[in-house]
């Protein structure tokens, strides 16, 4: 029989006694304390699972995301070969749009130009004839500067009419729509023919419409307007 006198022989008769040692730790700890350590073993063999189910989840996104990513950039590629079609065909337009312009501008220049007798009589005078480029160069001389001298000369229509008494001029610039660059540039050709010839001469413009800034310098009387017919208007 274990005869126990002190804590010694107590921790001695626990370390020859097994059961005792098992009953004391029951005894101590608990039933919630002694499943402690299986419980835990379980959570840490639940939480490696959750892990591997959780890498497996980011890695199957992290492939979708790639592959969202991959079709992105397609598509961006796609958008970008589309917006270079489209400024394409935006340069196309603004080159035709170009061409038009020209083209409108050849034609009112051509029909003003054929209807300089009638512009003479509708301004109260008689026609005589139109100025040539040379004609003009003739009358500046070396007057001029190269530029001015060249700007002159392509004067879009001068024509040389007379009121009975004595010479007139009309200083034209012609335009489907005129501007305050038209105005001008009849006043300063009007000018410089008084300045050449000691006559009278006339700014006027042709256009089918004018801009706000030329219709204010009709208006003040600073220019004539020859008012052309827009042919792309359907009759009435």
């Amino acid at each position: 029989m274990t005869t126990i006198n002190n804590q010694d022989d107590f921790l001695e008769a626990l370390r020859n006694n097994p059961q005792w040692r098992d009953a004391v730790r029951a005894q101590i700890l608990g039933e919630e304390l002694l499943q402690l350590p299986v419980k835990f073993d379980a959570f840490v063999e639940e939480q490696r699972a959750q892990n591997q189910k959780f890498d497996a989840f980011v890695e199957e996104h992290r492939t979708t995301h790639i592959n969202i990513d991959a079709r992105f950039d397609r598509m961006d590629a796609r958008f970008d070969r589309m917006d270079a079609r489209f400024d394409r065909m935006d340069a196309r337009l603004d080159r035709m749009e170009g061409d038009m312009g020209t083209l409108k501008g050849d034609f009112a220049r051509t029909r003003t130009v054929q209807d300089a007798q009638g512009i003479a009589s509708d301004m109260g005078l008689q026609f005589v004839r139109t100025l040539s480029a040379t004609d003009l160069s003739q009358m500046a001389g070396n007057t001029l500067s190269r530029d001015a001298g060249r700007s002159f000369r392509n004067a879009d229509l001068v024509i040389e009419a007379t009121d009975v008494a004595d010479t007139r001029y009309i200083a034209m610039e012609v335009s489907f729509t005129a501007d305050l660059r038209d105005c001008n540039r009849a006043i300063r050709n009007a000018r410089l023919i008084e300045s050449f010839t000691g006559k009278t001469a006339q700014a006027a413009i042709a256009s089918v419409r004018n801009d706000m800034e030329a219709a204010e310098a009709v208006e003040a009387g600073d220019v004539y307007w020859h008012q052309l017919e827009d042919r792309r208007s359907s009759p009435e």
